[in-house]
């Protein structure tokens, strides 16, 4: 009878350090799945603020264009006006110059006496 209470004890104490490794098997899996959520939360932070980043840099490089286009366009409607300028100066000139030479034209084919 001692004999197999020493044995139900023994199997009771065999049942009972199976269960501690079984609850210590599953505080470890479930450990590691926190760690492993953890680092996949994570990685999805860092790719949301590298998206975020470069929605920012994309933003920014058409704000960029569109000034360079801009300023292109400003510059393109200043040599405009200026070449314009240019040619309104010439063309008074060369009328100026045609009305001189009338004059002196008519000048010398009046015939009144000089």
């Amino acid at each position: 009878r001692e004999f197999e209470r020493l044995e139900a004890e023994a199997e009771a104490a065999l049942a009972e350090e199976r269960a501690a490794a079984e609850r210590r098997r599953r505080e470890e899996d479930a450990a590691h799945e926190r760690e492993i959520q953890r680092r996949r939360a994570a990685r999805e932070e860092q790719r949301r603020e590298l998206e975020e980043e470069a929605a920012r840099q994309r933003e920014e490089d058409s704000r960029l264009e569109f000034e360079r286009e801009e300023a292109a366009v400003a510059r393109r409607r200043e040599e405009d006006q200026r070449r314009r300028r240019d040619f309104e100066r010439q063309e008074e000139e060369r009328l100026r110059e045609q009305s001189y030479q009338r004059r002196n034209d008519d000048w010398r084919r009046s015939p009144e006496p000089r």
